[in-house]
C-alpha cells in the first residue's frame, strides 16, 4: 500500500508516515499493523526489503484502501509495449498513451568499439513508445 500521508499510533505515541510503502498486516479495531517497504533497483529488477521500523504501531484504518493496484505497467512504458522478461512494473498516469511519442535515428559511420575500423554505414535509435531506458515515467521510488 502507498501512503501519501497517514498517522501510525502506539498509545500516546504518533508517528507521521508520509509518501511511504508500506506492506499492512493485520486489522484490529484500532488500525492496521504494518511494516516499510524499501525499493531500489539493481541489475534492472525491483529489490524489496520489507522492516519493521515502527514495531507496536498501528497505521489509521482510514488511509488503507487495499485495492489491487492498477496501471502498472512492464518498466513504466506503454501498455501496448511487450518484452521477453519483465523484472519491473511502474504505476502510470492515465495520459500515459495519449499523444505520440519521440523517438530520434541517426545514421552513423561506425568504426567499431575502438574507433579504429573501417567505416560502416549504420542507423541507432533512442526513444520510441518501448524503450525502458527512455521511459516516459521514470524515478518512481
Amino acid at each position: 500500500e502507498y501512503i501519501s500521508a497517514a498517522v501510525a499510533r502506539r498509545g500516546g505515541d504518533f508517528v507521521l508516515l508520509a509518501n511511504t510503502r508500506v506492506d499492512v498486516g493485520r486489522k484490529t479495531t484500532d488500525g492496521y499493523a504494518f511494516r516499510t517497504i524499501s525499493l531500489s533497483e539493481k541489475n534492472g529488477r525491483d529489490r524489496v526489503a520489507i522492516a519493521d521500523d515502527f514495531p507496536g504501531f498501528l497505521l489509521d484504518p482510514r488511509k488503507v484502501e487495499l485495492r489491487p493496484p492498477k496501471s502498472c505497467t512492464p518498466y513504466g512504458t506503454s501498455s501496448r509495449c511487450s518484452y521477453p522478461t519483465i523484472e519491473r512494473h511502474r504505476k502510470t498516469p492515465p495520459w500515459l498513451d495519449a499523444g505520440d511519442t519521440m523517438a530520434i535515428q541517426c545514421n552513423i559511420a561506425d568504426r567499431g568499439q575502438t574507433c579504429q575500423g573501417p567505416e560502416r554505414p549504420g542507423t541507432v535509435g533512442v526513444g520510441g513508445r518501448c524503450d525502458i531506458e527512455m521511459q516516459p515515467v521514470a524515478g518512481v521510488p
